[in-house]
């Protein structure tokens, strides 16, 4: 990686171009990167990473859960934490968050 600029890393969620959001990174991106050095995590490959790339743009790919909105079922969290989605999103972001630090260091 370019040492010589800071490394901002972008956190994409999107897998297609239709949404707007992940064009609008990009749009962001555009506009920054003669400041700093982007690196966009994507959860998956798809055409949203062939387009950063075809950019010049610096992905990682790994998967993590976003969540919308707080679980259904509170008793579910506590009484079977395994079948929740907080604890899936829990595990899977603890997992994505070290990989990226991996590739950082």
């Amino acid at each position: 990686m370019n040492r010589d600029k800071f490394i901002v890393l972008f956190v994409c969620s999107d897998w297609d171009l239709i949404a707007g959001s992940a064009a609008s990174l990009m749009n962001l991106i555009e506009s920054v990167r003669s400041q700093v050095h982007p690196l966009v995590l994507l959860p998956h490959d798809g055409v949203v990473r062939d387009k950063f790339e075809s950019m010049g743009v610096e992905t990682l790919v790994c998967p993590f859960f976003y969540l919308w909105d707080k679980p259904k079922k509170l008793k579910t969290v506590i009484h079977h934490p395994s079948k929740s989605t907080l604890y899936h999103s829990l595990f899977d972001n603890k997992k994505c968050a070290k990989y990226v630090k991996e590739q950082l260091q």
